[in-house]
């Protein structure tokens, strides 16, 4: 395996362990088309709840705010007047990376660039999107198909109707060093796009 398939793998764990914790509205999740039972804290309250930074109907409220996590960016609700959108953002910080749950409800198209600092493991529980990242075009599906977003890759989304995402965010510098530490080169680390939850090498 390839010291670049190692670190993606890596990610992949968090987002699996993280994911019994990440349930706000105690729903079965899936991350490949199995139901996950969701963690709760004692009197049956959901863990994440503790960790919301975001519960909006105002588009620009919620640019501000997720921008503020994750990094500048422009996000367009694709209806001119979307009654659906509702954005929510549950982010729980950990040393050198954060676990997020993210939604908008409506159609939007999420446009932040390249990211700069940090990859993104993007596994969807409800819905679907596009994701561009680079020259590669991912078809993201809940229980299906996810997506990794690398620092020094323009990245530009669609997210569908009903499209919620469990987001692991790593920092570029973790990321690096431990591929490093592999036997990779030193440098910029590009992962590969697609992230196949039905059967990519840790998704088991």
């Amino acid at each position: 395996m390839r010291s670049s398939d190692v670190v993606a793998c890596a990610a992949i764990q968090i987002a699996k362990a993280a994911i019994h914790i990440l349930n706000p509205d105690g729903r079965p999740d899936k991350i490949r088309g199995e139901a996950m039972q969701p963690m709760l804290m004692p009197g049956g309250v959901p863990a994440l709840a503790r960790f919301q930074v975001l519960d909006s109907r105002c588009p620009e409220e919620a640019r501000a705010v997720v921008g503020r996590i994750f990094c500048p960016h422009f996000l367009t609700p694709v209806a001119r007047r979307p009654a659906g959108f509702h954005a929510r953002h549950h982010s729980a910080p950990q040393l050198g990376y954060s676990v997020n749950r993210v939604a908008y409800g409506a159609r939007v198209e999420i446009d932040p660039g390249e990211l700069g600092r940090f990859f993104l493991v993007q596994i969807p529980l409800s819905g679907a999107a596009r994701v561009d990242v680079g020259r590669a075009s991912v078809a993201v599906a809940a229980g299906r198909v996810g997506s990794v977003l690398s620092p020094t890759l323009r990245t530009r989304m669609v997210w569908g109707d009903g499209c919620e995402k469990l987001i692991v965010l790593v920092n570029r510098g973790e990321v690096e060093a431990y591929h490093a530490r592999l036997g990779g080169r030193d440098g910029p680390v590009e992962l590969a796009p697609h992230l196949d939850l039905m059967g990519a090498p840790g998704s088991r």
